[in-house]
């Protein structure tokens, strides 16, 4: 099977699932002839298990501008291809818009995506390389023509390698050059639609999430730590160019807990007290008892940026639990993810701990406030900004809950 899908590599249109793990295996030669053969082809990414994002990136570009493969991003906590790329496309959907249809799809270090979701799974027709150290994983939810027990950084060099084995150069830059020009044509058109799209709704109130994020890609520096316990990854690795030499992005956590943002802002800011460090919070899952890190934070002077995207809601569930239809569909009720009355006002929770903050109810108000925030920081000390977001999806513009009084249903006022 190896010398089938490494032929295909570099006659198809394909996609790449990119993420880490550690073995030092070397990889056979013939299995490079997929990647030669694919019409289309697809890379999916990859999640530090056991390498750093420096040791196992550059072999993962080169392999895809080796040949121009599209890319997305897999599961990770953290953005391991670099997402200013022309080959980056972002996250995997399946239908793909771009490339189509996807014959060869090689991921390197993550779990393939769930196939009991309609929207994430593998085309049927496709030919499947999955690489990663946890053998367990492989083939354990689709049959894959070629399993690769290695890491993602030996993955990376031994296929290209192999693939420049079986080819001429001239033929390489052949293949690459009518890939590459459509799949930045591509991404391209993607980028304008996401800034168009960001642009009509610039004055909208709430502040919409990509006035938020786009605004904090210009105003923060180049080489800003983002810690992120958000569910808006997409809108996230769409907004900032994280890369070697630019932003970081850290979160959310593979199995998508909260209550660990805040103090992990703390320890990337111990690790790199020279690089600025922004703690993206969602309202809901600061509230999952993180207010007691704004502690350590007064304290011991950690200038970190908080920024409480507050929404009032749990907008993921929200839409996981109104996607499955049902009761809550029906009624636009939903019983668990409004998270107003009372609304919260987190700045007082920071003055609590003699940290400064402000409100934003306004989009106008926001650049001031962060430019605030970053002067305050650069004096050594800690800023929290709660920021009124808008509610996307199924029934965000709903306020109800279940109204329930504990005081009225006492029978003695004790």
């Amino acid at each position: 099977m190896g010398s089938a899908c490494l032929q295909s590599f570099l006659d198809g249109a394909w996609w790449a699932n990119l993420r880490s793990d550690s073995s030092q295996r070397p990889l056979p030669k013939p299995q490079g002839r997929n990647l030669l053969a694919g019409e289309h082809f697809s890379a999916d990414g990859h999640d530090a298990q056991s390498e750093t994002y420096r040791a196992r990136a550059p072999d993962a570009v080169e392999l895809a501008e080796l040949l121009a493969i599209p890319v997305t991003q897999g599961w990770s906590w953290a953005a391991d291809f670099p997402t200013d790329h022309p080959l980056y496309l972002g996250g995997y959907l399946d239908p793909m818009r771009f490339p189509d249809p996807i014959d060869l799809f090689l991921n390197l270090g993550t779990s393939l995506p769930d196939p009991g979701s309609a929207t994430t799974a593998i085309p049927g027709t496709a030919k499947i390389i999955h690489a990663r150290v946890d053998s367990r994983q492989l083939g354990a939810d689709y049959p894959v023509d070629l399993a690769i027990v290695a890491d993602v950084k030996e993955t990376a060099r031994a296929l290209t390698e192999a693939v420049k084995s079986m080819a001429t150069k001239e033929r390489l830059a052949s293949i690459k050059q009518s890939r590459w020009n459509a799949t930045k044509t591509f991404t391209d058109k993607l980028k304008q639609s996401y800034l168009t799209a960001a642009r009509n709704g610039w004055d909208e109130s709430p502040l919409t999430w990509p006035r938020l994020l786009l605004t904090l890609n210009e105003m923060l520096d180049d080489d800003a730590v983002i810690v992120e316990e958000v569910g808006t990854e997409d809108w996230i690795l769409r907004s900032f160019p994280f890369a070697e030499g630019k932003k970081t992005k850290i979160g959310r956590t593979l199995g998508r807990s909260l209550c660990w943002g805040m103090g992990a802002s703390i320890g990337v800011k111990l690790a790199r007290p020279d690089n600025q460090v922004v703690s993206l919070q969602g309202d809901g899952g600061f509230l999952f008892g993180q207010s007691d890190s704004l502690w350590a934070m007064s304290r011991y002077d950690v200038p970190i940026i908080t920024i409480v995207c507050n929404n009032r809601s749990y907008d993921e569930p929200r839409n996981n639990i109104m996607m499955k239809g049902g009761r809550s569909r029906q009624e636009n009720k939903d019983m668990i993810c409004y998270l107003g009355s009372p609304d919260v006002e987190f700045t007082h929770l920071a003055s609590a701990y003699g940290i400064r903050g402000e409100r934003v109810v306004h989009p106008a108000e926001f650049k001031p406030a962060l430019q605030r925030a970053i002067a305050t920081t650069r004096e050594g000390r800690p800023y929290l900004l709660d920021v009124l977001v808008a509610r996307t999806g199924l029934a965000a513009d709903s306020t109800w809950y279940p109204r329930y009084s504990v005081a009225q249903a006492r029978k003695r006022k004790v």
